[in-house]
Order: structure tokens, then C-alpha cells, then sequence
């Protein structure tokens, strides 16, 4: 196979082949690779950059594929379009521009992009982790919050694949209503299909079938449903800035989740 992304500073126009809506407001963008055994190149928790230029000036989005470095031909991107609403006159820029794209048309993408990415065998890499020097974890807590899902899912999926028995996964996804929950049908085929992956759930807005949680994540959310912080144990945290600032940092300072050990 042939990695398609090995520099950074090249990009490439790729084709969009499908676009297939997965909620109100998601989407799963379908880019062809330059041959049929081209492969995107990149490690778990890497990202690609899309690049436009809109009212004449170059603007830029770092993305995560969903697709795994198995797959040959095809790219996916599983991404939210940001419409204008009163509380955010602009919406998301990028976004909308993105909705825009036919199928039929080219974007230009770059990467690989990363400050951390999962070697597998509970390793993780890049500058953000260069203090644990290659430490291998057993336990690796993900919190992730909305599109936060798509680098961890890759973690996710390429350790169960790949990793030996002795890696355990556990992940916490927030969102803010139950149509925002991207992924749920697959990630909870996955916690059924592999006893070593654990799922939990939590919105603000739930419906009358949920059976989660309800509200912003708490310590009390995080000590019921994800392992005690240990010398074992890393947790990786995607999401909101909110989200992370006020909600998911303080929890896991108060429980005695070492900093150095949160990413």
C-alpha cells in the first residue's frame, strides 16, 4: 500500500466521492485517494488539514478520518457543519464553505498533523507526550465531547484490532442531545464485540428512550463509570474548550488524576 500524506507541506486535490448526512447536522465525507492502493498514511489520533480560501483569504481545519490505514482507495471524514443561528451570527466559517463542496469536486488536503498519536500496544507519541518517553499504559481513558469522537474512535478501533488482551479502553461522550451522539450504532457494536472496550454516554438534552447519563460530564460521571487514576492509566480529553476548562479538568484534578497522566 502507498501513504498518501508523508508531508505535510504538500497538499493534495482529492476528489469528493460521497456524502452521506449521519445526523441534523453531520456528515461523512467520502475524498478519493490518488489510486486504488493509496492509503491515507496516518497513525491513530493523526490529523489531516483541509484547505479553502474564502472571501480571498486562505483558511485552514484540521480533521480526523474515521477510516483506518486499512482502508485502501478511499478517505472518510466524519464532519459537523456549524449553520449560522442567532447565538453565532457566522456559524462555523469553514463549515459552511465545506457544505458547499459537491460531490465531484476537489479539496485540497494536507498532513500528517499531530501532537500525539497511539503506536498501539497502549504507546502514545508526539510532543505533547514526550515527557512519558514511549511509557506503555493498560488502561486508556477517552473523554471526548461532540466531534471530539473522531481521533479517539481511531485509537479505539486500531487498538482492538491490533492490541493484545492486555489494553483496556474506556470511553466518555458527551453531546448536547441524543441526535448528536455520532458513532453510537458502531461504538456500541464494538463495546458488545470486545469486553475490553467500555462505553459510556451523557447529554444535556435526552429524549424519552435514553438510558444514560444526563448533564455536563461530573466527578461523579467520571469515578461511576471510568477506572481510578493509577501509574497504568492515561487519559486523553477532545472536546469544547468549555467542556474541557470547566468540567473535565477540575473533575479529574479533584479525583487524584496525576496532570502529567491527562492530555
Amino acid at each position: 500500500m502507498v501513504p498518501t500524506f508523508t508531508d505535510d507541506c504538500i497538499q493534495h486535490s482529492l476528489l469528493l466521492i460521497e456524502k452521506t448526512k449521519v445526523s441534523p447536522d453531520s456528515y461523512i465525507f467520502r475524498f478519493e485517494l490518488p489510486s486504488e492502493e493509496h492509503v491515507p498514511g496516518l497513525k491513530p489520533h493523526q490529523h489531516v488539514k483541509l484547505h479553502a480560501k474564502i472571501d480571498g483569504e486562505p483558511v485552514f481545519r484540521k480533521m480526523t478520518p474515521i477510516t483506518d490505514d486499512d482502508t485502501a482507495g478511499y478517505m472518510d471524514l466524519l464532519i459537523k457543519i456549524y449553520q449560522q443561528t442567532p447565538e453565532y451570527p457566522d456559524g462555523g466559517l469553514f463549515t459552511r464553505w465545506l457544505d458547499t463542496v459537491e460531490v465531484g469536486e476537489d479539496v485540497l488536503i494536507s498532513g500528517p498533523i499531530h501532537k500525539v498519536c497511539y503506536e498501539g500496544e497502549g504507546v502514545f507519541s508526539g510532543r505533547k507526550v514526550s515527557h512519558l518517553k514511549g511509557r506503555k499504559f493498560k488502561n486508556i481513558i477517552l473523554i471526548a465531547g461532540g466531534t471530539g469522537i473522531t481521533p479517539m474512535y481511531q485509537i479505539i478501533t486500531h487498538s482492538l484490532k491490533y492490541d493484545k488482551d492486555d489494553i483496556n479502553i474506556w470511553l466518555l461522550f458527551a453531546n448536547r442531545t441524543t441526535k448528536d451522539v455520532l458513532l453510537k450504532e458502531e461504538l456500541d457494536k464494538l463495546a458488545a464485540e470486545n469486553p475490553r472496550f467500555h462505553v459510556w454516554y451523557t447529554v444535556s438534552t435526552p429524549d424519552d428512550t435514553w438510558n444514560y447519563s444526563v448533564g455536563y460530564i461530573t466527578k461523579e460521571m467520571i469515578s461511576t463509570h471510568l477506572p481510578s487514576p493509577s501509574e497504568d492509566t492515561i487519559t486523553l480529553v477532545i472536546g469544547p474548550l468549555g467542556m474541557k476548562k470547566f468540567a473535565v479538568y477540575p473533575a479529574l484534578k479533584e479525583l487524584g488524576y496525576p496532570d502529567k497522566l491527562v492530555i
